[in-house]
């Protein structure tokens, strides 16, 4: 560990480009007040940004699938299969659309008696799915 230590103190003094500084004869605080003008500049920019627009998107979040049928379900989100929930159970898959996408949930009972299919579409950060009989 402290080879690394003392070789990168050296690429530092040297004023080697792999360095994190500048060396002291090309002005080591040169290096700050640049870095200042660049954070003021993109400050500058932030201000004058447009405001965001709210858009429709799926489900941003979690979803919670919560079970009342006496069955086992597989659950599949956006087509891709998320887990099983046991009878009367719960499941809490993370979904993360991205804005404008609709969220395509599915459940189906493993002895072929239950099917539940939901598109979700809306500002939705978590949801809550309730299967019932």
């Amino acid at each position: 560990m402290l080879k690394y230590i003392v070789i990168g103190i050296l690429l530092i003094g040297s004023g080697s480009p792999i360095g994190w500084a500048k060396s002291p004869s090309q002005g080591a605080g040169s290096n700050v007040i640049e870095s200042a003008k660049q954070g003021e500049k993109m400050q500058s920019t932030a201000k004058t940004a447009p405001q965001a627009v709210e858009s429709f998107v799926g489900i941003g979040g979690s979803c919670h699938v919560d079970s009342r049928v006496n069955a086992y379900l597989r659950v599949y989100i956006n087509g891709v299969y998320r887990g099983t929930m046991c009878p009367y159970g719960d499941i809490y898959p993370f979904v993360g659309d991205l804005p404008g996408q609709t969220t395509l949930l599915e459940a189906y009972s493993t002895c072929g008696r239950y099917r539940y299919v939901r598109y979700v579409s809306g500002n939705c950060s978590d949801f809550h799915w309730t299967l019932v009989p």
